[in-house]
């Protein structure tokens, strides 16, 4: 068996990356991160109009109905040019609840709207996987109360997909009162994350939310993480490259000094084994 990209998933990727190259350029997301903006709205206008916000959402529902294999070539493409995009918990882990917990009415009413980049959704899980003291979310029927840290893509968002302490799944509207978002700084200004405090919040159960689905979603966000971070990685070997074919040293360009060919040589061979385990780990689900 020949595990390879089919000539449309290419063709996909290579689209996705031509748009990002002129839209997401080092001056944008500069700009982007300073401004402390919670994503580049241009650059998700122009993302959702090339179909790819709606990349996991059926057809029926507006979307491309394509894989996690082509969301991940997706999200190799955002790290490759350090887009400022709400992706993984927008287009990625948000449809994956509501595909898989969601009632027929709930996946009208908002899986369109996510297909399209109308909203912006976010996603509170992480206290499934391990809550700090004090951090957690607890429910009485369809009432929220407690706190979510490192909310996926919280900031910006319209609407949030939460996990209580049971692995019930809800839908929470940012306007929801009783709710404070709080927007949380880390290292990397281009995925913003939010803090999120319940007081008696009022939401919409996903009814077929279960722990397994949490963990189907964890899955699929560890998975873009990987390929976002496979594409930042990607690139940043091909500057060093270009890099080492400029810099003059002894006046010979430093790229022409074996010690610096092995250094190049050894990072792409060490990148070079992780984009087969990216891919099979998306294909794989």
């Amino acid at each position: 068996m020949e595990f390879a990209l089919s000539e449309e998933q290419r063709m996909l990727q290579d689209t996705v990356g031509r748009f990002l190259a002129d839209a997401s350029d080092l001056d944008i997301v500069r700009k982007a991160a300073e401004a402390h903006e919670a994503f580049s709205k241009t650059i998700w206008t122009g993302f959702a109009e090339l179909g790819v916000a709606g990349i996991l959402i059926p057809e029926e529902h507006g979307g491309l109905g394509l894989g996690m294999l082509e969301a991940a070539l997706m999200s190799e493409m955002t790290g490759r040019h350090v887009a400022p995009i709400p992706f993984i918990g927008t287009a990625v882990m948000a449809p994956l609840a509501l595909t898989l917990a969601g009632s027929d009415e709930q996946k009208a009413a908002w899986l369109p709207r996510l297909a399209s980049g109308e909203i912006v959704a976010g996603v509170a899980v992480t206290e499934t996987i391990g809550a700090r003291d004090g951090a957690g979310v607890s429910s009485q029927g369809d009432v929220l109360s407690g706190s979510a840290l490192f909310v996926i893509d919280g900031p910006g968002a319209d609407l949030f997909v939460v996990a209580d302490e049971d692995g019930a799944l809800f839908l929470v509207d940012a306007s929801a009162k009783g709710l404070e978002r709080i927007d949380l700084t880390t290292i990397d200004l281009t995925r913003p994350v939010s803090e999120l405090r319940f007081e008696g919040v009022t939401a919409e159960r996903l009814p077929n939310g279960t722990p397994a689905v949490v963990q189907q979603m964890i899955d699929a966000g560890r998975t873009m993480i990987a390929a976002d971070t496979l594409g930042a990685g990607q690139m940043m070997i091909e500057k060093a490259v270009d890099y080492a074919k400029e810099r003059k040293q002894f006046g010979r360009v430093i790229g022409s000094f074996q010690a610096v060919k092995h250094l190049c040589a050894e990072m792409a061979a060490e990148l070079e084994p992780c984009r087969s385990l990216v891919w099979y780990a998306a294909y794989a689900q």
